[in-house]
């Protein structure tokens, strides 16, 4: 007779306990493991194996939902001083843009007055260098970052191509 007989006369029934377990012969407990594996979506264990926690430790499965609590609790108020200070920042970057139009402004108006006064004095060359210079620099104050966003353009576009290229 073959020594997994017994095993095999009996392959509806299940091994469920570690004493079903250690009343098979020696020879088939080391052929037997049974691997299972559980996945939750939850900050919480499910309920029946917050019921093994219990039995094994007596109030662990209300320590651990008041930590998924605290940590939930926890990880809400960070997200809510992440967006305070985004905030703080958008604004702070609308008054530094608003302080910067006005800057071109006062100057765009004195270099306007200035090349006025030196193309009605017939200094026509001082004024037209005037007026340009005038422009360039009002622009500078109205875009000051227009250069550097064209450069990381070109750049992305450059590894864009890089990468078409190498597939």
């Amino acid at each position: 007779m073959h020594p997994d007989s017994k095993v095999r006369k009996n392959s509806n029934s299940e091994i469920k306990s570690h004493k079903d377990f250690k009343k098979l012969p020696p020879n088939l407990q080391h052929r037997l493991i049974k691997i299972q594996e559980t996945r939750t979506s939850s900050p919480f264990p499910n309920p029946k194996m917050l019921k093994g926690y219990n039995e094994i430790n007596p109030g662990i499965a209300n320590k651990i939902i008041d930590s998924g609590i605290e940590e939930s609790k926890y990880r809400r108020n960070l997200q809510k001083s992440y967006f305070e200070i985004r905030k703080k920042n958008a604004e702070s970057l609308n008054d530094s843009r608003r302080r910067r139009e006005w800057f071109a402004f006062v100057i765009a108006i004195i270099l306007v007055l200035s090349t006025i006064i030196l193309l009605f004095t017939n200094h026509y060359i001082a004024g037209t260098l005037s007026g340009f210079g005038s422009l360039a620099l009002v622009g500078k104050f109205m875009y000051p970052n227009y250069e550097n966003s064209n450069l990381n353009h070109n750049k992305k576009n450059a590894s864009n191509k890089m990468a078409k290229n190498k597939k």
